[in-house]
């Protein structure tokens, strides 16, 4: 009976080696085969998904990690975040790609709403930088944002990590933003170019319409145009006007400045557009309080 025992045992020991010799395989050159008995790399895993996990008492260290090959594509699963380093903990690395596709299927979604205006008002409240990392040791400048200021206006744009320090902004998330706001400023521009082309259409007709138009007096042309601050407007008056000046008004119609004008003949008069916002405006030529002529003028 004895005998018999140790008969059974020993072939049982030896068919457990078996069935772990079939699974794990090492050939002459040292390269490790699971799954399969001719490695073509140092460790060749052929065959489901391969998985590591890590157990540990801190609850954002009990994860595990699995590299899964039965699908169509290979690809990386894990129960959060995949982070990628260059050496542990030390600082991240750049990840290069053709193209990236950033999953945002409507069915996948819910509480859906337009934003509103709140978010493309905040937009002038984000300042770009310029910097460099401090464990690059290129010490290559890039330009960016702060994430603790965007976190300030959009917090939804920043996430931090478990464990790892530091935050982290999502670029692509602010494109929506942009594109809404780009949208209101085209809204904008149309408005203003209706604006102004009525404001032409009123001048043309006022310098058609006006009997008394019968100086050879004219406004010649302003420069630079558009001008960031001084320009030069370039006008003739006849010797015989007693009265003349500049006004120059806004696309609104305000009056924003007065300049009279001493000289005759062809007059050189010097402006000082520096404190004028960026925008479109009109300056006329008054003869005894009289408009004669007018035209556009740029302001960067």
């Amino acid at each position: 009976m004895k005998n018999l025992f140790f008969t059974l045992f020993f072939a049982l020991v030896l068919s457990f080696t078996n069935d772990i010799s079939a699974q794990i395989y090492t050939d002459s050159n040292g390269r490790v085969g699971i799954g399969t008995t001719s490695p073509g790399k140092k460790l060749d895993i052929e065959g489901g998904s391969l998985r590591v996990r890590f157990s540990n008492t801190s609850p954002y260290r009990r994860r595990a990690f699995d590299i899964n090959t039965t699908a169509a594509d290979p690809r990386l699963e894990s129960e959060r975040y995949i982070v990628f380093f260059n050496t542990p903990r030390a600082s991240f690395i750049d990840i290069y790609a053709k193209t990236l596709y950033e999953r945002s299927d409507k069915n996948d979604k819910e509480n859906i709403t337009e934003i509103d205006d709140s978010y493309i008002n905040k937009l002038s409240k984000l300042n770009a930088v310029s910097y460099n990392w401090k464990k690059d040791a290129s010490k290559k400048k890039e330009i960016g944002f702060l994430a603790q200021d965007v976190e300030k206006v959009f917090p939804e744009l920043v996430r931090s990590v478990e464990g790892i320090e530091g935050k982290s902004i999502s670029y692509s998330h602010m494109t929506p933003i942009l594109v809404e706001a780009l949208k209101e400023q085209q809204e904008l521009i149309k408005s203003l170019q209706l604006k102004v082309t009525e404001l032409e259409q009123k001048i043309n007709n006022t310098n058609t319409n006006n009997p008394n138009n019968t100086s050879s007096s004219k406004l010649i042309r302003s420069y630079p145009n558009p001008t960031q601050g001084f320009s030069t407007i370039e006008l003739y008056l006849d010797d015989t006007i007693t009265d003349a000046k500049i006004v120059l008004i806004d696309n609104m119609g305000t009056t924003i400045d007065t300049y009279p004008v001493a000289k005759r003949g062809n007059v050189f008069l010097d402006i000082n557009n520096q404190k004028l916002t960026p925008g479109i405006y009109f300056y006329s030529l008054l003869i005894d309080n009289k408009k004669i002529d007018s035209k556009k003028i740029i302001k960067k």
